[in-house]
């Protein structure tokens, strides 16, 4: 009996070693694996998918363009412009669909790509407008899309059409006839020297050769 006790004594500290050993390990696996934290990076998103509404006190000559990069056109430039026929902007809805005039505000929005192509265009119209040209000769000689790109080639052209819209439009505010060489025109308005036309290759010879 004396035995039977002993063996179960020591079978209870074996026991209890073994034990000890085992939550020894744990706290030391536990001391030597780091506690690793992962960081949440930022992403900082540009504003370039941001819808813009510009307006401008001093339009030259646009006086408000958005900006809309879910649109089919990125920007639409409006400009305040009197439509002396309705005639003649109903022909130009035939051939451009990117073309609006808001009566109420007398705003012409034209949406576009890009500024340039909207300064070619809008001077094409004013040009029909002041009967220096026809819709047909403008069709007929390609006169939309040459005229699109070398405003694109050349900074020159297309501060020059920028100044003749600006001059339409101050002829207009001041209700004198754009024709009459006898106006004085502002030196903010006609601030490009006029001969700056002169070394472009003409496109055939008649007053429209920069186009």
């Amino acid at each position: 009996m004396l035995k039977f006790i002993l063996i179960i004594i020591i079978l209870s500290i074996i026991i209890e070693h073994i034990l000890s050993i085992k939550n020894n390990d744990s706290i030391s696996n536990d001391a030597i694996i780091p506690i690793i934290k992962h960081k949440k990076h930022k992403h900082k998103h540009k504003n370039i998918n941001k819808y813009k509404n510009i307006e401008y006190d001093n339009p030259n000559p646009w006086n408000k363009v958005i900006y809309n990069p879910y649109n089919k056109y990125l920007y639409t430039f409006f400009i305040n412009i009197d439509i002396p026929s309705f005639n003649n902007y109903h022909d130009w809805k035939k051939i451009l669909n990117n073309i609006e005039y808001i009566p109420k505000n007398k705003e012409l929005a034209i949406s576009t790509q890009d500024e340039e192509t909207a300064i070619a265009i809008i001077n094409l119209i004013i040009m029909t407008f002041t009967n220096k040209i026809s819709i047909d000769d403008i069709i007929s000689k390609d006169l939309i899309n040459i005229s699109i790109i070398k405003t694109k080639e050349n900074i020159d052209i297309k501060e020059k059409f920028r100044e003749q819209i600006n001059e339409y439009i101050y002829y207009q505010n001041n209700n004198t006839d754009i024709n009459d060489n006898s106006n004085i025109i502002p030196q903010q308005v006609n601030n490009k020297q006029t001969n700056i036309m002169e070394n472009i290759n003409a496109y055939d010879g008649n007053d429209y050769s920069y186009l």
